[in-house]
């Protein structure tokens, strides 16, 4: 039997039904490790929706050595609707060995303004939580000065990736 990783409870996340995985850095070349569990396709895992479950099979050739970092990334859509992150798990499953499902960490680090925003499916929908206008004058026919206060509720930059 094939040796089996899943990542569980990514509720919320909008994936397609075959995921590809991505180099990060310091990865080890993780994503290399990995096969899509049906198609064998390297470099891919199964989403399944219903379940919230990305399930990667360990490669015919491939061992994930004890005591090394691996580190693989993937593409999501976040969900239209703010929440707070699950608690997402991780388990192996093989004909010889068992990992039991654990709890994966998270780093809890701001992130453009947010609390914990770097922690997975924190959803926040961006609005201004303040917007106000007023004026110095309303005298006809003399200069005005305008004043406008904004606070967002996330941090605003002058480009996003």
């Amino acid at each position: 039997d094939a040796s089996l990783l899943t990542i569980t409870n990514l509720t919320g996340a909008i994936l397609p039904d075959s995921v590809s995985l991505l180099p990060a850095t310091n990865g080890n070349l993780a994503e290399y490790l990995f096969c899509h569990p049906t198609t064998s396709t390297s470099r891919q895992g199964a989403w399944d929706d219903a379940t919230a479950t990305l399930t990667l099979k360990l490669c015919g050739d491939k061992t994930l050595e004890s005591g090394t970092d691996y580190v693989f990334a993937f593409v999501i859509t976040n969900p239209a609707a703010g929440r707070e992150s699950p608690a997402v798990g991780v388990e192996a499953t093989g004909s010889q060995i068992q990992i039991a499902p654990a709890s994966m960490d998270k780093d809890d680090t701001i992130l453009l303004g947010i609390s914990a925003g770097s922690n997975p499916l924190k959803v926040v929908v961006p609005e201004f939580t303040t917007q106000d206008i007023g004026q110095r004058t309303p005298i006809s026919a003399v200069t005005n000065l305008m004043t406008i206060t904004l606070e967002s509720s996330v941090s605003l930059l002058a480009t996003h990736a």
